[in-house]
């Protein structure tokens, strides 16, 4: 994503594959390619520092929700439950408080 040395291409290179493609854009086009190009990279860089920021405010979030978790599970075994596949069941036989 450069301007060529004499200031009148712009060239555009991208990887397909294992091969690096470069495409070449001459004049004003070339001026409105680079514009674009420029654009999309800033929608990413704006992108990625948003992703950031919610990682940081998912992570007390985790960690309440494992408590939660947690605390649910010993709950429902002390009171006489199991887990069958994923589901809470009441043991058939056995005590119950």
């Amino acid at each position: 994503m450069a301007w060529m040395a004499d200031g009148k291409r712009f060239k555009h290179s991208r990887r397909v594959g294992d091969r690096v493609l470069t495409s070449y854009f001459a004049g004003p086009f070339g001026a409105e390619v680079a514009e674009q190009v420029a654009e999309r990279c800033r929608e990413r860089k704006k992108l990625k520092e948003t992703k950031l920021e919610d990682s940081l405010l998912d992570g007390p979030l985790e960690a309440v929700e494992r408590a939660i978790t947690c605390l649910t599970t010993a709950s429902l075994y002390a009171r006489g439950f199991h887990r069958h596949k994923g589901q809470w069941r009441r043991k058939r036989h056995g005590s119950t408080p």
